[in-house]
């Protein structure tokens, strides 16, 4: 997630994990965008992105929920948008199929929302927070200084930052790998008849 511009502050990273895993779709409170940047880097060019008074916005839902898109509602204020209740009524894993806009639509597995406000203070209802995950991506003092460090490598010295990409890359990876290989010894260890020490 760093790789795709996640700051690698806990607080950041514990509230991409709430985004990505929760069972209830998440609300991202990001005034600095940088949820908005990670989601989108994550689905590249599948997200749809809508706002809440859009005209298209309802077309952009049915068409992700049958295609498997991931849609992004952004610069959602005070109350959710209610053509998305009858989404939010049902958490992630959920039914497959349901009426909207007096239209049976099917639901693809690969199907995402995420709703974001840039506003970091925003009142909402307390309803609200029954239905979805509001997950605050505030940037952190410690997530600020990582940011504009990054920010000032980058100007100065884009090869630089480039570098640092590419390591942060094969850091990544690495682990991946350590982490397979822990797993696949671990398999072993468990099929193995006897007493290892006996080998």
């Amino acid at each position: 997630w760093q790789l795709m511009g996640l700051p690698a502050d806990e607080f950041t990273s514990d509230s991409a994990v709430i985004a990505r895993l929760s069972p209830k779709w998440p609300l991202c409170i990001d005034p600095h965008f940088q949820a908005l940047r990670w989601i989108q880097q994550v689905f590249q060019s599948r997200a749809q992105i809508t706002k809440p008074n859009s005209r298209k916005a309802r077309e952009k839902l049915v068409l992700c929920l049958q295609e498997g898109c991931p849609l992004i509602v952004e610069d959602v204020r005070g109350e959710i948008p209610a053509f998305l209740d009858v989404i939010l009524l049902r958490r992630r894993e959920e039914e497959k199929a349901f009426l909207f806009m007096h239209k049976s639509v099917s639901v693809h597995q690969d199907f995402q929302l995420f709703m974001s406000t840039p506003h970091a203070h925003t009142q909402f209802q307390p309803a609200t927070f029954t239905v979805v995950s509001v997950v605050n991506f505030t940037v952190p003092l410690q997530g600020l200084d990582e940011h504009f460090l990054s920010v000032a490598v980058r100007t100065e010295d884009p090869a630089l930052e480039r570098e640092r990409g590419q390591v942060l890359q094969g850091v990544t990876e690495g682990q991946r790998s350590v982490d397979a290989w822990s797993t696949k010894i671990l398999s072993l260890l468990s099929e193995s008849e006897g007493n290892i020490l006996d080998f």
